[in-house]
């Protein structure tokens, strides 16, 4: 068994580019198994992953480097034991450490054969990153085998170079892949560049990580805030309008972080799940101007549906956050 992490600060890509690779790998013939951890309480991404038809298993309310540690071991020994997959693909949460990440499976017992921990990082936000996040950016690439730079179909070309070359400085001799899940540009080498080191004859040994200090006072604290609701109309609405009413929804709760005096900084996600009509999910990291769309929802009218909100945020009390979301979310309901 094979195990592929992608790690990232949170937007940085990780679920959209996981769909991408899961089903490239699949459709080569390999067996594959999801592990997907939320700190939050309600899991909007395994659902994505579960409605492209991928085997995943859930770990919420903690982070698999330090919380949900031996749930992470004992997840992967049960995935190797009951399904055998050629490939497990972890995806953290987005506060969670490369370098502890690699640290948690230190003296796993399974019967792991390779191991590659690839970091993204977004292009739009990597200045950010570099200053306000220094600290995560460079432990993670310092313990990182791969480092990919997302969403380059949102920034100029010359930004999303300059992007590579500040990976490269931060980290010489890491491979930098810079990618757009959106455009698929180079996930084609993206796909050879894991496979040949997942299944690689004899694995290529880790770079051994290199330990960045980390000065308790520069630690941004990233609360988390979770709430659903489940909506019922006395006659039929249209999907379109309930994917308007959630994308507002998104843009609330960012609107109101900001006037809280807090630059949104993180993930704020809300998916809308219709029955017989399928699930969308729209987010905001700090870097769009609208909420970004995913999934797929088909037209047509329901008088049912379910809304769920996940926000991941720094600079924010965990009181204040979670305050939010649910007012966003109470009044976020259309009237029909």
């Amino acid at each position: 068994m094979r195990l592929l992490v992608l790690a990232g600060f949170l937007g940085s890509g990780k679920t959209t580019l996981l769909l991408n690779v899961a089903q490239a790998l699949v459709a080569s013939g390999r067996k594959l198994a999801i592990i997907e951890n939320e700190v939050g309480t309600i899991g909007i991404d395994d659902r994505v992953l579960s409605a492209a038809g991928l085997q995943v298993r859930e770990l919420y309310s903690g982070c698999v480097c330090c919380t949900l540690r031996l749930d992470l071991v004992t997840t992967l020994l049960a995935l190797e034991r009951e399904v055998s997959p050629d490939i497990v693909i972890l995806e953290p949460s987005g506060v969670a450490g490369a370098a502890a990440v690699r640290q948690a499976f230190l003296g796993y017992g399974g019967d792991l054969e390779g191991m590659a921990v690839v970091v993204l990082v977004d292009a739009p936000r990597l200045d950010r990153l570099a200053g306000q996040m220094a600290y995560f950016l460079e432990a993670s690439l310092a313990a990182a085998d791969l480092a990919v730079i997302t969403k380059i179909d949102a920034v100029p070309p010359a930004q999303a170079e300059r992007a590579v070359e500040q990976v490269r400085r931060l980290q010489p001799g890491l491979p930098v892949i810079p990618i757009s899940a959106q455009t698929h540009a180079n996930e084609a080498a993206l796909l050879q560049h894991l496979t040949d080191r997942l299944f690689a004859a004899a694995p290529p040994e880790p770079r051994p990580a290199v330990t960045v200090p980390v000065p308790a006072a520069s630690r941004p604290a990233a609360a988390a805030a979770a709430s659903r609701s489940d909506w019922e109309f006395a006659a039929p609405v249209a999907t379109s309008a309930l994917a308007d009413a959630v994308a507002a929804l998104t843009t609330a709760v960012a609107a109101a972080v900001q006037a809280h005096g807090t630059q949104v900084f993180g993930h704020i996600k809300a998916s809308l799940e219709v029955p017989d009509h399928g699930l969308v999910v729209f987010s905001l990291t700090g870097a769009e101007a609208q909420p970004q769309r995913r999934g797929a929802l088909t037209a047509g009218l329901t008088q049912r549906a379910a809304v769920r909100v996940n926000a991941i945020l720094c600079g924010i009390d965990k009181p204040t956050l979670q305050s939010i979301v649910n007012t966003a979310l109470a009044a976020a309901r259309p009237e029909f």
